[in-house]
């Protein structure tokens, strides 16, 4: 992150994708459970952070964590948590920094790494076995041009993700089989981003339209890309994850409120509001219906939230009172109930997994 006070405004545009990789779900998902009942937690620590660069955590079904974490001599390591137990993923040559940012079907990773000469300069990756490999099966169509490209989801065998060439245009891609393919932009747009992709291969973004230059969420289903509203009375969106049900989540803007987490069920926009002050912002969904995300409380603080049961819950009031953490962010949940995000412990920047007890 560009930190925590700048995490929403990383988002305004659509070509800064680069600037942070979004959030999406990673679900295979087992029976829904309804949760009447509130629920403490357990916090894991999973390491440090870096501290000037936008990261991302991801979890999948059975625990399995994605992310990245500062090594002792400051780089952005990627790395696979197992079982609590980290996995470093290595660049390819000439790239010295990774992100891990999703997980397919058959357990492969996918994420980007820095240009070890640039770190303006970004390519998507798969590590199969642990072994980086490029995405696009002639790495020369964007390595040798210039042109950048992050992965910023998988579900099953389709990755999606952003690719910009070196004028700057942004456009939302998806991978298959080693095939990118371009998803293209919404009406009167002139750029997007695909954030996230389900089991049954829809997908979600943003796309930035012209001349006002806002973002606009969307949806493509069976080919067709279509518009998600923003909360009534707003004009700006961005969708970041979808759970297998076909809900989205994301942020929109509320007329004279400012951004709002938001809801799309339906395709229809429900504002779940914020801990008490704007903005807030959902990362992701679980199949049962929980959201988890980021809220101002006021004009300095910013916590991680659950929201369940028609809720937003601040989870730092779900830890035992002498945990040591402020959780500022959670960036994904399963089915499980399991919640992977950022925030600080013993005022140091760190990634945390929690644990329902």
């Amino acid at each position: 992150m560009k930190g925590f006070v700048g995490w929403w405004s990383m988002r305004a545009q659509a070509g800064g994708v680069f600037a942070f990789a979004a959030s999406t779900l990673i679900a295979f998902a087992p029976a829904l459970q309804t949760l009447d009942k509130p629920v403490t937690y357990a916090v894991s620590d999973l390491g440090p952070l870096p501290s000037r660069v936008d990261v991302n955590f991801q979890l999948a079904e059975d625990g399995t964590v994605v992310g990245c974490y500062r090594t002792d001599e400051g780089r952005t390591r990627a790395a696979v948590w197992r079982q609590k137990q980290r996995v470093d993923l290595e660049s390819p040559p000439g790239f010295h920094e990774g992100i891990a940012t999703g997980m397919t079907e058959s357990g492969e990773i996918v994420g980007f790494v820095f240009d070890a000469s640039d770190d303006r300069k970004r390519h998507a990756v798969l590590w199969r076995s642990g072994k980086p490999e490029f995405l696009d099966a002639e790495k020369s169509l964007n390595v040798d041009n210039g042109e950048n490209t992050v992965a910023l989801g998988a579900s099953r065998k389709i990755v999606v993700g952003q690719s910009q060439t070196s004028d700057g245009k942004a456009e939302a891609v998806f991978w298959r089989n080693g095939v990118r393919a371009a998803l293209g932009v919404l009406e009167k747009g002139d750029s997007s981003a695909a954030t996230d992709v389900n089991e049954r291969g829809n997908i979600v973004g943003y796309s930035n339209l012209v001349p006002h230059g806002k973002n606009r969420a969307f949806l493509r289903e069976n080919g067709k890309m279509t518009e998600l509203q923003p909360i009534s009375g707003g004009d700006t969106a961005q969708a970041w994850a979808l759970n297998n049900i076909g809900q989205a989540v994301g942020w929109s803007d509320a007329s004279g409120e400012g951004l709002h987490a938001t809801l799309w069920r339906n395709g229809k926009p429900v504002d779940l509001g914020t801990l008490g002050d704007e903005p807030s912002a959902a990362y992701d969904i679980a199949d049962n219906g929980d959201i988890v995300g980021g809220s101002s409380v006021n004009e300095r603080t910013y916590h991680a939230f659950l929201y369940r049961n028609g809720k937003m819950i601040d989870l730092n009031s779900l830890l035992p009172k002498d945990s040591g953490w402020t959780l500022r962010q959670a960036q994904s949940i399963n089915n499980r109930r399991e919640i992977v995000g950022i925030g600080s412990h013993n005022r140091e920047r760190r990634a945390f997994l929690l644990t329902p007890q």
